[in-house]
């Protein structure tokens, strides 16, 4: 009888040690091992795919709004549902929103950030070259910033001077009119509205005559007739130049807070030869920002010029804030779209509606503009 070499750290404490018997049991238990091993590494990865899931997809189901109307409704029905979407956004956060910018190579990493009556902040970088650019506003003022103007240039005002400021060479709106891009749109109640038939199947058109400090504007919604999302936005200015388009798509739902919240914006700024997408994965709403002062403060950045907009000499020599020129022209406007610049003011264009709550008027977006 053939004395076998015991191998395997001793036949593996006592298992079989005869001979071709301990090459096969131990290789039989090496693949239990190995089955073993092999199924705890498929539940890891399983569970590491579930959590990435999480983390880098965050489009959670979507849950279905309820059906503002049944019918097609009246201009009243249509200010208060869409005023009450509206206010129910007090605060709003999002994130890992991908900003494109057409004619620049490659699409940006944002965050945005909302707050009530008028904190704004959407800003926008990627990894190789950090952050480029900057719009926000506060209670007083606002700013634009971004890398590609030269010099390094911090452009900001005051609220009440925009209009009437060079500001206007640089954007044609408000960095906060972003929020309203967003379908965080507000109807004057006591304004001077009136209802058009859309030319689009499912949607209704409200022109609205808004006073400003440039004079008169006109804002045109193209908002759905049985969900009352507003999926467009119009704003011409006094001498009928479009100065902003916004159309909105992919309405999340959020059943808790009972608002709904486009996930894919585009937004042209003709005067500015802007234009831009925002893809949102999800939002946050009304979860208060941990440093609301500190977030909503104007950058301050080394090596930069700032320049104020109500100083004429500070704005010599601007070009828009889309640049000079773009290799991509903004977007042409809606086909479909087109405004009544005629249309007369009679009284029955006049909705007469109770008098919205406190917090309603306090929230009035166009109130910058007066």
């Amino acid at each position: 009888m053939r004395n076998h070499a015991t191998t395997v750290k001793d036949c593996v404490d006592g298992l079989y040690c005869d001979g071709p018997r301990v090459q096969r049991d131990s290789n039989h238990l090496f693949r239990s091992i190995l089955r073993v091993d092999g199924l705890f590494f498929c539940l890891l990865v399983s569970m590491i795919a579930s959590s990435a899931g999480c983390a880098f997809n965050r489009r959670p189901a979507i849950a279905l709004a309820p059906v503002a109307f049944t019918a097609p409704p009246t201009l009243p029905e249509i200010i208060e549902v869409v005023n009450a979407n509206s206010m129910r956004v007090q605060q709003l956060h999002a994130e890992d929103i991908r900003l494109t910018i057409p004619g620049r190579i490659g699409s940006l990493r944002a965050r945005l950030d909302f707050e009530r009556p008028n904190h704004f902040r959407l800003v926008g970088e990627t990894r190789l070259t950090g952050r480029e650019i900057d719009l926000g506003s506060n209670d007083t003022s606002f700013w634009l910033w971004a890398r590609h103007v030269q010099p390094p240039t911090v452009f900001h005002g005051q609220h009440a001077q925009f209009f009437q400021s060079a500001a206007r060479q640089v954007l044609p709106v408000p960095p906060n009119w972003l929020i309203e891009a967003l379908g965080v749109v507000y109807l004057d109640p006591h304004g001077l509205h009136e209802v058009h038939a859309s030319t689009k199947p499912g949607l209704v058109q409200i022109q609205s005559r808004i006073p400003s400090a440039r004079g008169e504007l006109l804002r045109l919604l193209e908002i759905d007739q049985q969900r009352a999302w507003v999926v467009e936005q119009h704003l011409f200015g006094a001498d009928h130049q479009l100065l902003a388009s916004a159309l909105a798509s992919d309405f999340q739902y959020d059943p808790l807070q009972s608002v709904s919240l486009p996930r894919r914006i585009q937004v042209d700024l003709p005067p500015a030869a802007l234009s831009l997408t925002l893809e949102v994965p999800s939002y946050v709403v009304n979860q208060p920002a941990v440093d609301p002062l500190a977030l909503f403060s104007m950058p301050q950045l080394p090596n930069h010029q700032y320049r104020d907009v109500a100083n004429p000499s500070d704005m010599q020599g601007l070009v828009p804030f889309g640049g000079a020129s773009t290799s991509s022209p903004p977007r042409a406007i809606s086909p479909g779209i087109t405004p009544d610049f005629n249309a007369q003011r009679s009284p029955a264009a006049t909705v007469s509606v109770p008098t919205p709550p406190t917090a309603w008027r306090r929230f009035r977006p166009f109130s910058i503009l007066r």
